[in-house]
């Protein structure tokens, strides 16, 4: 049955009215097509008006003959996993991406670079210049990689394995704290250990007198205790006494 024509401000009566409550979904994993898809139209995840633009007037990140060959090295350099058809940023993945500058990690450089070759298409730059800017800009990145003054930021909670921070990541049983220097360390903690907690990593190792990993403090209903680091695979615990671990005498 059609509506009738109303005008605005007309009262009109409400005969019926349901509340729907439902949860807000995550997006969905990428899958191949999806992926390309989205290589292709960068653009929409570019908030710069001026860049996006440039985005839109170009292939976006890679080529037709190139997008693929990117993902292949992706996978092959272990930076995404498959499960099923969905794609998943692996661990290894996720530290690259944190060991980025935001400049480089975020798809506006592209941008930036399309640009300056429109410059030499038009012949308001020259090739070499160009070529000279982008050695340049790479060196400084590497000479940043490699002396490790990458901004690293601290939640607080500390890797037992090497005592460096972590960060909060998400695996196939839950979130959880992992290394931030994974893959070169594959330390990991429970995440409902307290980041605000004294954890014992402002002191030297302890090792656990059963499997030698580093003990670790925690916190219980109980109180605190020192836990193995290796848990669950090593149970081991000592009662907490004054921040250091009561273990007895052999």
């Amino acid at each position: 049955k059609p509506l009738p024509r109303l005008k605005e401000g007309e009262p009109v009566a409400s005969l019926e009215s349901l509340v729907s409550s439902r949860d807000t979904q995550p997006p969905s994993p990428f899958t191949d097509a999806t992926l390309l898809a989205a290589m292709t139209g960068i653009a929409r995840f570019v908030s710069d008006p001026a860049l996006r633009k440039t985005l839109r007037d170009t292939d976006g990140l890679g080529t037709e003959a190139t997008r693929a060959g990117i993902l292949q090295t992706l996978f092959v350099r272990e930076f995404l996993t498959r499960e099923g058809r969905a794609i998943h940023a692996t661990e290894r993945g996720l530290a690259l991406v944190d060991a980025l500058p935001a400049s480089v990690a975020a798809p506006d450089r592209t941008a930036h670079w399309e640009a300056q070759l429109e410059t030499v298409r038009h012949g308001k730059d020259s090739e070499g210049a160009f070529i000279e800017r982008l050695q340049k800009e790479l060196k400084n990145l590497l000479q940043h990689a490699m002396s490790g003054t990458a901004q690293v930021p601290d939640t607080g909670v500390h890797c037992p394995r090497c005592r460096a921070p972590m960060r909060q990541r998400s695996g196939k049983f839950g979130d959880f704290w992992s290394c931030h220097r994974y893959p070169e360390c594959t330390g990991t903690r429970p995440l409902e250990d307290d980041p605000q907690q004294d954890d014992g990593m402002d002191q030297p190792p302890i090792p656990c007198p059963k499997c030698f990993s580093p003990l670790i403090r925690r916190t219980s209903a109980q109180g605190h205790f020192w836990g193995c680091s290796a848990y669950p695979g090593c149970r081991t615990r000592f009662q907490d006494r004054d921040g250091k671990p009561v273990i007895p005498l052999p």
